[in-house]
């Protein structure tokens, strides 16, 4: 059975079982829930948890510069007239004429739509049912390879 991998699912947590629990929304606020009433261990929980994640030294992940932690939604899009090409924060080109692979193997095309609110394009994909933001395929099952159709 097929599902779309960008539509929310609703999960229960036992905070008896995770003591900190953190969330980013898709517009990039976040919010923490926490068994601990105090902010400071809450933040040393997440230094750690940064930490963890910094030593796991992907080859997939680029030298990341102060204005690569935003989302790519905070930053305004620039999409080219003269071809379906779209620059993210970075400046990097997305040809939005390819099939893009990602990590796992499913292939994502552009549905010819771009977000409302953040004008990043809307991507299909051939392993779930709906659209998904660009932005969002990358960061969940990056790193994306473009292919001719």
């Amino acid at each position: 059975m097929m599902h779309n991998h960008c539509e929310p699912q609703i999960r229960v947590l036992d905070l008896r079982e995770y003591p900190l629990v953190a969330t980013i929304d898709r517009h990039g606020r976040p919010q923490v829930t926490s068994t601990s009433p105090c902010p400071a261990v809450q933040a040393q929980m997440l230094r750690d948890l940064a930490d963890r994640v910094e030593q796991a030294g992907h080859a997939c992940c680029r030298p990341q510069h102060p204005a690569d932690s935003a989302p790519l939604a905070a930053h305004p899009p620039v999409v080219e007239a003269s071809a379906p090409v779209w620059r993210d924060h970075n400046g990097d080109p997305w040809d939005l004429a390819l099939t893009w692979v990602d990590s796992g193997g499913s292939e994502w095309w552009w549905a010819g739509l771009y977000d409302q609110a953040s004008g990043v394009p809307l991507m299909q994909s051939n392993d779930a049912l709906g659209t998904c933001p660009l932005d969002q395929v990358h960061m969940m099952w990056g790193p994306m390879r473009g292919e001719r159709r």
